[in-house]
């Protein structure tokens, strides 16, 4: 009988060291059949532990780098003058702001040394200037470094036509 990558194997498998008081963990090992290969499916909590989540936007940008700071409160304010009616909120663990419909156009997101300006739809968008970065099915974005200065005349036209999309 051949086996498949969808016929696997599940077993619990002791952990090699034991916890304080003495007592094995046990962890979940998937088995895959064909190539004898083990991926481990439940991880040791203390090890792995998940990022605590971020619930305003506020919080969010605070707890970026000085510059990065700067460069996502600059972003931000703006988004909220070339989109007055845009609301905003966090979703995917990032400031977005949504159109009068209601839906995500546009997120933010800093990383170490740099911030996005990222737009949902941006494959969908007229870049004449091709400032849009990416190469996914529908998104793009523009990455800033905290030294450099915003272009804010491309920027606007990106985001109305943002504002346009359903």
């Amino acid at each position: 009988m051949r086996h498949s990558w969808s016929t696997t194997y599940v077993a619990p498998v002791l952990a090699r060291r034991a916890t304080p008081d003495r007592r094995y963990k046990k962890r979940w090992i998937v088995a895959n059949p064909v190539s004898n290969q083990l991926f481990l499916t439940r991880l040791h909590k203390r090890r792995y532990r998940l990022a605590k989540s971020v619930e305003t936007v506020d919080s969010y940008i605070a707890a970026r780098s000085a510059p990065v700071r700067a460069t996502l409160e600059a972003l931000r304010e703006f988004v909220h003058k070339t989109l007055p009616e845009a609301a905003e909120g966090m979703k995917w663990g990032a400031p977005v702001f949504f159109n009068a419909s209601g839906n995500p156009i546009v997120y933010l997101y800093g990383g170490v040394d740099h911030a996005n300006l990222g737009f949902l739809h941006g494959a969908q968008l007229d870049d004449p200037d091709r400032i849009l970065k990416g190469n996914g099915v529908s998104g793009r974005h523009v990455k800033f470094y905290p030294d450099e200065a915003i272009s804010k005349v491309t920027l606007e036209k990106l985001l109305r036509q943002c504002a346009k999309l359903k």
